[in-house]
């Protein structure tokens, strides 16, 4: 089979998305979870490439969309593909509102297949349940116990009228260590250079680096009190050999054991989480990293891997095949007169 994928962001299109040799788009290895991909897919007989590296579309048999490219869903709606369109829904719901389960439900009205984290969406009939996928390379550098700071975080500063955003949070951690003195806690990322906090330290160019020097990072999604939203942010911790401190999907423990994190939310105030860290001793800290190495050497991170990918995806072919879908000319005039309205992104 051929498979066409519309990456989340043009800059990875004409097969960028595969370019690990770019030091810009793969910084903190970004791409190589796609090149995995590519290269489990080739094994099993598959092409793989980003859309516009097809000179005829009628190659392509399945069309993957990471964003709404919409004029050219509108071009594959009107040359009757329909039956050949995925959607991947990988944003929250606090970055794209409609891939709330309400939402997604909705776009299932336009596309035939959606792969989602929304657990509480998945019918396995036409919205099917994906991992985010990861690129697993422990470096697990010795530094030893003493010799690591507090806690970090790594963001950037971002807002989000969602009540169920964690953005706040994380500020209120940053807030809470303003006000004190000592070095326990360091601030990276950007947006906030004008803001003269005294923990800030500026960009980061290579996050494994940073986290490496600390026994805990605070790792915040940026959505709480959902079922089945894991990011990368928990497993670059354990690539780097640190425990997070986490809050996110409300069903973490279903996938990562409960012994490889610290649950953010089991603390009331950030002055809670601040003593618990600080009197954590030695010996309990290995048992975290333990339990980290544990994990990824046990085959509960296969839904995680290029191999758990690619095996959704083909049973996500298998569904639609199994499956009508026509949106009919006056659904997809529809379409056309609604985005019309509306700035047109994507493809020109």
């Amino acid at each position: 089979m051929n498979f066409a994928i519309i990456p989340t962001s043009p800059d990875r299109d004409h097969d960028r998305l595969f370019d690990i040799s770019d030091p810009i788009l793969n910084a903190d290895n970004r791409l190589m979870p796609y090149y995995e991909i590519r290269s489990h897919m080739k094994k099993d007989g598959h092409d793989l490439r980003t859309y516009d590296m097809y000179q005829d579309y009628s190659e392509v048999d399945y069309f993957i969309f990471y964003r709404k490219a919409t004029r050219l869903w509108i071009h594959l709606l009107l040359k009757g593909y329909e039956d050949k369109i995925i959607y991947y829904a990988c944003e929250p719901e606090t970055v794209v509102p409609e891939h709330s389960t309400t939402g997604l439900s909705t776009l299932s009205n336009y596309y035939k297949a959606i792969l989602t984290w929304n657990d509480d969406a998945v019918d396995d009939v036409a919205r099917f349940k994906i991992f985010s996928t990861y690129y697993f390379h422990p470096s697990w550098e010795t530094v030893s116990f003493n010799n690591r700071k507090l806690l970090v975080n790594i963001s950037s500063n971002k807002n989000s009228q969602s009540v169920k955003g964690l953005y706040q949070e994380r500020k209120r951690i940053i807030e809470y260590f303003e006000g004190i003195s000592g070095e326990d806690f360091a601030l990276y990322g950007r947006g906030w250079e004008n803001l003269n906090y005294h923990n800030y330290m500026g960009s980061c160019k290579d996050k494994f680096a940073v986290f490496r020097t600390f026994k805990f990072v605070l790792c915040l999604e940026n959505m709480k009190n959902v079922r089945g939203y894991i990011s990368e942010k928990i497993f670059d911790c354990f690539m780097a050999g640190t425990v997070p401190v986490y809050q996110g999907a409300v069903n973490i423990a279903e996938f990562v054991p409960q012994e490889c994190f610290i649950d953010y939310s089991a603390f009331k105030t950030p002055e809670e989480l601040h003593t618990f860290l600080k009197n954590m001793d030695r010996e309990t800290w290995l048992q975290y990293m333990n339990a980290i190495k544990d994990y990824i050497g046990s085959n509960r991170i296969s839904p995680f891997t290029a191999a758990g990918y690619c095996k959704t995806v083909y049973h996500v072919v298998d569904k639609m095949k199994q499956r009508s879908f026509h949106l009919g000319l006056k659904s997809i005039f529809k379409i056309i007169m609604t985005e019309g309205k509306r700035k047109l992104n994507g493809l020109h």
